[in-house]
């Protein structure tokens, strides 16, 4: 971001249906940190836009109309409303008007405040310019860039199980329970927010993960390092896979005779896939994230006892913990790659019994006091203050 000067009248015109909107200053000027806008005069029709508006008014008097409700703002006012929200503006009159406010809508362009007033708005996610007049006349601060906690995984780090998956599925919940335990402002004061992207798959292996998630993952990582300031950064990861590689192909291959041969060979076979690719995850996210950024897996729970399959729920014990000819279960292999790359685990076997289970025909997956149990078998293992902490300056040499 450099310097910017724009003189009265200079900016782009962007023709709306509500008259000319100016970008003073857009985004790209900015660095992608804000937009700054002259709107449009007379008060045009109510807009909603995805982003928080801002209003603050140095000089003059206007109307802020959001949702049904009108406010007469003096100079010095603020008003501040939520994304989504229906609002729009218009001008009373200026600073030294002695008359008060008229409420006839008819009249409230006669008049002009003394100095132009801006609307400046965090852009960024910002797509297009029309969003942008939506935001009040303001003159504000953009908000500051957020870290980031960013999951992988499975069905299970998709929610599948819980009910609604979006919000009490275990990586939503634990993302909560992070913010709570923030001793700055319950995780909502300025530097100490935490955003969540949970870019996991439903029916994910480790092999689909390597080509899908983890390029993914890796891209976004790396672009926030790569800003100045290491406020943005992803701080946190969670991980949880490897039971779909395992649980479908052993079943398939040992439920009619768990001593046979082939039995052997599938197990083997698999858990070998599973300890390569899983080392390669975890050194691919730990080379993207850095020494200082929280890698947490999760060790996986026996899901037999409540399905139709109940009857194998030894050999998805044996699968998962090794024994009788399987010198290394899956719990294992993870628990070895986690400690090779400075990463903590999440054990959520000892905690999930048969009443956190969905059950039925479903043979894997964690009801909503099962995903419950998951998040606190994370919240465990993840310091809250590693991971959402007020730093804002700048990155070392």
């Amino acid at each position: 971001m450099s310097t910017s000067h724009i003189r009265a009248g200079e900016g782009r015109h962007h023709p709306m249906t509500d008259g000319d909107h100016i970008a003073k200053v857009a985004v790209r000027d900015a660095g992608g940190a804000f937009e700054v806008i002259a709107p449009a005069k007379p008060m045009g029709p109510p807009h909603v836009s995805p982003w928080t508006g801002a209003l603050f008014l140095p000089e003059g008097r206007i109307t802020a109309v959001v949702g049904e409700t009108s406010y007469d703002v003096d100079p010095g006012g603020v008003v501040v409303f939520p994304a989504g929200t229906s609002a729009t503006v218009g001008v009373i009159g200026a600073l030294t008007d002695a008359a008060p406010p008229s409420k006839d809508r008819s009249t409230e362009s006669d008049a002009s405040p003394r100095r132009t007033v801006q609307t400046m708005r965090s852009a960024a996610a910002a797509g297009t310019l029309v969003a942008a007049l939506l935001a009040t006349p303001a003159l504000a601060a953009a908000p500051p860039p957020r870290p980031l906690y960013l999951a992988l995984g499975d069905s299970v780090a998709v929610g599948v199980g819980a009910q609604p998956p979006a919000t009490e599925g275990y990586v939503p919940e634990l993302h909560e329970l992070l913010a709570a335990e923030v001793p700055c402002g319950n995780g909502q004061a300025l530097g100490c927010r935490l955003d969540l992207l949970n870019i996991s798959l439903p029916g994910a292996t480790t092999t689909t993960l390597l080509t899908h998630q983890l390029p993914r993952a890796s891209s976004l990582i790396r672009q926030r390092r790569a800003t100045a300031a290491p406020i943005d950064d992803v701080r946190l990861i969670t991980l949880d896979i490897g039971g779909s590689d395992i649980f479908g192909p052993t079943i398939q291959t040992c439920s009619n005779d768990p001593q046979a041969p082939a039995c052997a060979t599938t197990i083997s076979t698999v858990l070998g896939v599973v300890a390569t690719n899983y080392g390669t995850i975890l050194s691919g996210l730990r080379e993207a994230a850095g020494p200082d950024a929280t890698i947490a897996v999760m060790s996986y729970y026996n899901p037999l006892p409540a399905c139709v399959l109940a009857a194998q729920t030894s050999l998805a014990d044996l699968v998962l913990e090794g024994g009788r000819g399987v010198p290394a279960g899956l719990n294992d292999i993870i628990r070895v790659q986690a400690a090779a790359h400075d990463a903590v685990v999440a054990e959520t076997g000892p905690i999930i019994d048969v009443h956190d289970l969905v059950g039925g025909r479903d043979c894997l997956h964690p009801d909503t006091s099962g995903h419950d149990d998951i998040a606190a078998a994370f919240d465990v293992v993840i310091n809250p203050s590693e991971v959402i902490r007020p730093d804002s300056g700048a990155r070392g040499p």
